[in-house]
């Protein structure tokens, strides 16, 4: 009888990740002022209009108060420090296929949930 090992694989904060990890600027946490590891950002919609909803929050802007579906103008309200960038959903796509990738190649009975999962 086989013995199978089920695991899960979960992207945390995805798209935020996607940004941090893709941009100079918050790829190194060292240089940021309270020196966490991450910076209070979020993918929102427009913030010079304050329209749209939270799609993704950094762990530094959750722990801060700011949560994924939150309006974008209540998220400023709680994380006046947070960084808001439109979504670039083709990146997240073209970086999402790569991790997949990489996990298919290393466990053969795969099975994907979700860009992010």
């Amino acid at each position: 009888m086989m013995e199978w090992i089920v695991g899960h694989i979960d992207m945390q904060s995805f798209y935020a990740s996607v940004e941090i990890a893709s941009d100079p600027r918050w790829a190194d946490g060292r240089r940021l002022e309270d020196d966490s590891t991450d910076p209070p950002l979020a993918v929102t919609g427009d913030p010079k209009r304050r329209s749209g909803i939270v799609l993704a929050a950094s762990p530094s802007a959750k722990r801060a108060g700011v949560n994924n579906a939150m309006r974008l103008g209540e998220a400023l309200r709680v994380c006046p420090r947070l960084i808001t960038v439109h979504p670039r959903m083709q990146l997240y796509l073209d970086v999402s296929v790569r991790i997949h990738e990489t996990v298919r190649m290393t466990f053969p009975r795969y099975e994907p949930f979700s860009v992010d999962e």
